[in-house]
């Protein structure tokens, strides 16, 4: 059997992509000035390439049309360093603005509500003493909650606006990375914001300066606070770009079926806004035969798409998807009123350049990468003549469906590498939901949006429930859909090789398609799909056992990973209802690490600072085993327990109850209940806590010791053997408070290394100075998780090795401040 290529297939060349040479030396350029892992020797080297390539041409001993590419990668080199430099001039701050208790004043530029705090965007910042900064600050204002409570006690709240002035006495301090396995680098994406300083303190507002448009963006929150959360914060999420107020589970669904971008403000919802508006002028401008004769309806018509497609951007605020969507909309339009016969390819590449020059940083924006290279997917595979024989309602169809399958296929490495998801069922979910929302959800939200504006609450009430019905049934529909076998994939860190094989496949999958070898081609397709998701879900566990003590602030979390893939995890710190805690840290380190599941959690007693992100982490993992409690009443009885046990239960997982003198045994390591005894109680939580043992490879010993304190450790003392005490590695018990690690308990101990579980700058003065010298006067060896995570590996031989964390931060944006610093 032989293939033939259809002879109506359109193939871009190179000739129709004139932009393509530009766009990827302005890209690679910028991208070898500010990303770190291109070291300064390759800088160089590329600079010194691209200089002799430019020099060459110009005395015309070669002839090659590289050098356009060559020029516009020394120029993003160029401006990728003068960029740097000027976000260095933003953040860039002297020792008396952080680290002590200061009044200041500044505008607010943004708020960002989160279930237990509100973040303010701070700029035109100016101290008491009349300093100013260049920079921006963002100043944390938290809700007070009960200890076993996840219900909000009082509303300390300010009613602040984008615009308005506050005066702010409270403490700051230089954005700070948690130095973890795969952590994010936090400081380096505060100083792309232009982020100089985060706080928390007292607010008081000085002056009411909120925009016309801020007010008409808070009408809308406020015609939105009527409906449930799971309606209201997805609308609120497609008119004004917020996406705090949609709950995790909601948000979860959609990211777990590859909808998510439903619920970004993006070229999808940009489009459809400007059709809708070119559709309206079209009508209106056409009921009159004069107007048909005398105007330019098509210009007119779509000069209105544009602008109402502008003004919903206002509306949203400028994220950065709509910046690069609104920025190729108004490159098409021009190339039609130029009448230019751009390819589309070249109006994306246009815009791509476009936005990069105007915000450098962007050049890091997960958002921007995923809209782009879906888009360029979209063009270079479903490039192809229109079959006018089709009816329009099957084109529309196989458009959807055509747009839709490209758009998975082409960012699936994106989403695995960066979200570690694998969406199993993105087609078929969003085959089902874009028709939804864009058909009905956003016209009906948008209409209620200008009534609200308007005035006119009573009927955006109405349009608004139509909407919200419609979102709720498309949420039953990603819940229903997550659910399915294979619906809830979390991976392990993908390497990039096994992306680029993936890249190398589709490509060439689209090259045979290209030739019009349509069977071959959706072959290798398969071929390569199928490889890389069985590759991407492989677990790599590490070859010895390995315990950590995470870096997540102020509390306690670690983990215990066999070489048999098992992984143990001791307690999950977080506020209540924060969206980023040690269970999301957790779970990414353990991703990693190659692993995306837990066998067993272990909550030692219910304190936000050890229970607070069990349920986080819970969502963020394959599965949950079994989790670990005190068969105490404290735990039966806790509110926030009950609800991480019936969590665990629905997702297949058991709960086990602990009590002194219990064994288990963990695959190979004997755990031993120390304490507490069934039903203990006592007016101190704390002595709750679990305490256990753990007997590792080589006869060596890890001891937990959750927050107990000093009557709880005098009766393990009593009534326990100092052999079953003895341990190598222990967790300071309450965190080195100086209520615990008493001289008896410390002395039946005896260990070897101490792990001190505590925030850095921590308000309590953990661990104690007293205590520290208890153990140093043992010859212990003393960590503390505030200056990063510490890591163990026990080796069968009974050796044990810590382990260096690699540093998250960023060099270049380190010495960039240190240059800025210099010129000054």
């Amino acid at each position: 059997m032989s293939f033939t290529r259809r002879p109506d297939t359109q193939r871009i060349s190179p000739q129709a992509l004139p932009l393509f040479l530009p766009a990827a030396g302005w890209v690679a350029g910028l991208a070898v000035a500010r990303c770190d892992w291109v070291n300064w020797p390759v800088m160089i080297g590329l600079a010194c390439a691209a200089l002799l390539l430019l020099i060459l041409q110009a005395k015309r001993k070669i002839k090659t049309k590289a050098f356009l590419g060559a020029a516009f990668l020394l120029a993003g080199l160029g401006w990728g360093w003068v960029s740097l430099l000027a976000d260095a001039r933003q953040i860039a701050v002297d020792d008396t603005w952080h680290d002590a208790a200061i009044e200041f004043s500044g505008e607010v530029a943004g708020v960002q509500q989160q279930a237990s705090y509100l973040r303010l965007t701070l700029t035109d910042v100016q101290r008491s003493d009349g300093a100013r900064l260049h920079g921006r600050i963002w100043l944390y204002v938290y809700k007070r909650y009960s200890s076993d409570s996840v219900n909000e006690v009082a509303d300390v709240w300010p009613a602040t606006l984008a615009g308005d002035r506050i005066q702010v006495q409270g403490r700051l301090h230089v954005p700070r990375n948690q130095q973890n396995p795969g952590g994010f680098d936090f400081a380096a994406y505060c100083f792309d914001q232009h982020i100089a300083l985060l706080g928390s303190g007292e607010v008081q507002r000085i002056a009411s300066g909120a925009s016309w448009l801020e007010q008409v963006r808070q009408r809308i929150r406020y015609a939105l606070k009527r409906l449930p959360s799971d309606q209201g914060g997805v609308i609120r999420a497609l008119l004004l770009g917020e996406r705090e107020q949609i709950p995790e589970r909601i948000y979860d669904a959609f990211a777990a079926t590859g909808a998510a971008h439903l619920l970004a403000i993006s070229g999808l919802h940009i489009g459809l806004v400007a059709a809708l508006g070119f559709g309206l002028f079209w009508f209106a401008l056409t009921r009159r035969e004069a107007w048909i004769v005398n105007l330019s309806v098509r210009g007119i018509a779509l000069l209105g798409g544009l602008l109402l497609a502008l003004a919903y951007a206002q509306l949203a605020g400028w994220p950065l998807p709509t910046q690069r969507a609104a920025m190729m909309l108004v490159a098409a339009a021009l190339a039609w009123w130029l009448r230019a016969q751009a390819a589309p390819m070249n109006t994306l590449l246009a815009a791509l350049m476009l936005i990069l020059l105007l915000d450098a940083s962007a050049l890091g924006s997960l958002s921007l990468w995923l809209s782009f290279v879906a888009t360029a997917g979209i063009l270079l595979w479903a490039n192809g003549p229109a079959d006018n024989e089709i009816p329009a309602w099957r084109r529309w169809v196989i458009g959807l469906f055509v747009v839709t399958l490209m758009a998975a296929l082409v960012t699936l490495p994106l989403v695995a590498h960066v979200f570690g998801r694998l969406p199993v069922y993105s087609l078929p979910a969003n085959l089902l939901m874009t028709p939804l929302y864009t058909l009905f959800v956003l016209p009906l939200s948008l209409l209620a949006a200008l009534l609200a504006t308007m005035g006119l609450d009573g009927g955006a009430h109405i349009l608004f429930s139509l909407a919200a019905a419609g979102v709720e049934s498309g949420n039953r529909v990603l819940l229903h859909i997550n659910q399915w076998p294979g619906g809830h994939i979390w991976l392990p860190a993908v390497p990039l090789w096994l992306s680029a094989a993936y890249a190398g496949g589709m490509g060439l999958a689209a090259l045979l398609l290209g030739r019009g070898l349509r069977i071959p081609a959706a072959g290798l397709l398969l071929l390569t799909l199928s490889a890389y998701s069985a590759a991407v879900m492989a677990e790599n566990p590490p070859a010895v056992t390995r315990f950590t003590a995470w870096d997540v602030g102020q509390g306690a979390t670690s983990s215990l990973l066999l070489p048999d893939g098992r992984v143990m995890v001791i307690d999950a710190a977080g506020q209540p209802g924060s969206r980023f805690n040690a269970g999301t840290t957790l779970a990414a380190g353990l991703r990693d690490m190659g692993l995306a599941h837990v066998d067993v959690l272990l909550i030692s007693h219910a304190q936000s600072d050890h229970l607070g992100g069990a349920l986080s982490l819970l969502h963020h993992v394959n599965r949950v085993g079994e989790l670990w409690l005190a068969d105490v009443p404290q735990m039966h009885l806790s509110n926030r327990i009950g609800v991480l046990r019936r969590a665990v239960l629905r997702q297949g997982g058991k709960v086990r109850w602990l009590q002194q003198g219990d064994r288990v045994d963990f695959s190979g390591v004997e755990v031993k209940v120390l304490w507490p005894p069934k039903d203990y109680t006592s007016g101190n939580s704390n002595n709750s806590s679990l305490l256990l043992r753990l007997a590792l490879p080589g006869g060596r010993g890890l001891l937990l010791g959750g927050d107990i304190e000093a009557s709880a450790e005098a009766s393990i003392v009593d009534n326990t053997t100092q052999q079953e005490l003895a341990s190598d590695v222990m967790l300071m018990p309450h965190h080195g408070s100086r209520s615990s690690s008493t001289e008896a308990f410390l002395a039946a101990v005896h260990p070897h290394l101490a792990i001190a579980q505590t925030g850095y700058g921590n308000r309590y003065g953990f661990p104690a100075p007293e205590v520290l010298q208890r153990y140093s006067r043992l010859g212990t060896m003393l960590r503390n998780t505030a200056d990063g995570a510490v890591a163990v590996d026990f080796m069968p031989s009974g050796t044990m090795q810590m382990l260096d964390i690699s540093p998250v931060m960023s060099p270049k944006r380190k010495l960039a401040l240190q240059w800025w610093h210099l010129l000054l």
